[in-house]
């Protein structure tokens, strides 16, 4: 007889002692009870994280003049878990202040720009840049409600999903050819324009649940 075959008889044997005992006690049982080995169940907490990364040289920035075309090129990539994901640019000036000057600002981000038909090196002027977009709006929503005096914020339309990376946001800084002295006088140069990256888990959250949340968090 094998040590299993051994081991399954007095499994049994035990299960008939326990019915004949059962019996002696009260005949009128008509059920039985047995303790088992306990079934330990392990969760654990899901996890987020992003990264936040672009195409720029920082030396592109440097000594700009009118008819300037650099890259400049922000994407959010999702390295752990799906995620909304939220976009926020902000001017500041050179000590790293957020800038308010509603005319100052609006001749930065008229240097803003995304377009798959330009590039770094092009000569653009004013009447070029009429039909070019300043945001990748296809990819992202403009939140009117939480922008403004420096700080623009864009939501993506979709779920970033773990491994994955954004659109762009924009791709390109352009300082126009026929600019001149007044315009560049109006940047008031040196400035900053920094991008920062928010996520959310996408897991049983709606956008609007999610991108509500990240409001009352971070805003």
């Amino acid at each position: 007889m094998t040590k299993l075959s051994k081991n399954k008889k007095i499994t049994i044997a035990v299960l008939m002692v326990t019915l004949v005992a059962a019996i002696a006690i009260n005949v009128s049982l008509a059920y039985f009870t047995q303790k088992t080995d306990e079934i330990t169940n392990k969760f654990t907490l899901g996890d987020i994280d992003i990264d936040i990364d672009e195409d720029w040289d920082p030396e592109d920035g440097e000594d700009m003049l009118p008819g300037t075309t650099v890259d400049k090129a922000p994407w959010i990539k999702a390295t752990e878990g799906d995620s909304y994901v939220r976009m926020v640019m902000q001017v500041k000036d050179k000590d790293g202040v957020v800038i308010t000057d509603a005319t100052r600002l609006a001749k930065i981000l008229y240097t803003l720009r995304f377009s798959t038909t330009i590039n770094a090196g092009d000569k653009l002027s004013t009447t070029a840049l009429a039909t070019v977009k300043n945001f990748n709006d296809t990819a992202f929503t403009y939140n009117a409600a939480l922008s403004g005096n420096g700080v623009y914020v864009y939501d993506y339309n979709f779920v970033l999903t773990e491994g994955n990376k954004t659109p762009v946001l924009i791709t390109h800084v352009v300082i126009p050819t026929d600019w001149d002295e007044a315009d560049i006088a109006i940047l008031n140069g040196p400035y900053q324009v920094t991008f920062t990256g928010y996520g959310i888990q996408a897991e049983n959250l709606t956008a609007t649940e999610a991108f509500a949340a990240l409001t009352d968090k971070f805003f």
